[in-house]
């Protein structure tokens, strides 16, 4: 007969014959590296003055963030404040916002 136990015995004994370990795992390291560097240009476009470069920008760094598992959600609420600034045109503001959603992702 084959019960559920025998199935669920076996099945360790697969795994522990693989010796995959959940304690050996090592964590996920994210690179985020495009987001970075889509932030670091909507600081740029700022210090130009152009207003929808860097809106752009800072959507382009959303983007790579949310498509991270997990997403970073500090940083992207800090992305979103910079758009919002950028949008009411405060710009000390806006590059603030920025600055902390790269020290979040550095």
């Amino acid at each position: 007969m084959n019960t559920t136990f025998d199935t669920l015995s076996a099945t360790a004994a697969l795994v522990s014959s693989l010796g995959v370990h959940a304690a050996d795992a090592a964590p996920v390291q994210h690179d985020h590296g495009g987001a970075l560097l889509a932030l670091r240009a909507a600081q740029v476009e700022l210090f130009s003055a152009h207003d929808a470069a860097a809106l752009t920008a800072l959507r382009e760094a959303r983007r790579a963030l949310i498509s991270e598992t997990p997403p970073q959600a500090i940083a992207l609420a800090s992305i979103d404040e910079a758009a919002v600034h950028i949008r009411r045109h405060e710009m000390h503001e806006a590059q603030a916002a920025i600055g902390q959603a790269r020290q979040r992702l550095a």
